[in-house]
C-alpha cells in the first residue's frame, strides 16, 4: 500500500495523479454504488497524502467530473497517460496498480473485465517489466490478472 515515505517527496500534483488512479478504479464502470463509495472513502483516508482535506475533495470532484466527460477509449488512455507522466518511479507505480487492485478487491472478491482492462493499460503506460507484473499478479491472485 502506498504509504507516508512514498508521498513525502510528491508534489501536490502527483499526489492528485496517484489519487485519480484510484478513484479511476471505482469509477470504471460508471456505476458507483454506496459501497464503492465507502470503500473508496476508507482507502483514501488510510493514506498519509499531506494535503488539505479540501484538496482531496477538489481532486475527487475533478476526477468524478472528467470520468462523466470522458466517454471516448483515447481519452481513457490520455488521462492514464498524463497519470504516467506524475507518476515516474517504478517502485511507486507498482504501489499505485496494488492500491488499486487492493481498492476493487475490497468492494469484490474477483476483478471484473473493466477493473482488470484499466490495470493493464495502467501497467502498459507505467512500462512495467514482466517481473514487476509477475510480483502484481502474485500480490492479488491469477485469477485476477
Amino acid at each position: 500500500m502506498i504509504d507516508e515515505n512514498d508521498l513525502a517527496h510528491l508534489t501536490p500534483t502527483q499526489k492528485a495523479a496517484i489519487l485519480e488512479s484510484l478513484y479511476l478504479m471505482v469509477a470504471i464502470d460508471r456505476q458507483l454504488d454506496p459501497e464503492e463509495i465507502k470503500r473508496f472513502d476508507a482507502e483514501v483516508q488510510q493514506i498519509p497524502w499531506q494535503l488539505d482535506t479540501s484538496v482531496l475533495n477538489l481532486v475527487i470532484d475533478k476526477a468524478r467530473l472528467r470520468v462523466k466527460s470522458t466517454v471516448q477509449r483515447e481519452g481513457w488512455m490520455a488521462w492514464i497517460k498524463e497519470i504516467a507522466l506524475s507518476v515516474e518511479a517504478p517502485p511507486l507505480r507498482e504501489k499505485v496498480i496494488a492500491s488499486m487492485a487492493k481498492l476493487a478487491l475490497s468492494v469484490s472478491p474477483n476483478l471484473d473485465p473493466r477493473e482488470r482492462g484499466l490495470i493493464n493499460a495502467f501497467a502498459d503506460a507505467f512500462a512495467l517489466k514482466p517481473d514487476a507484473i509477475a510480483r502484481l499478479q502474485a500480490t492479488f491472485g491469477p485469477q485476477n490478472a
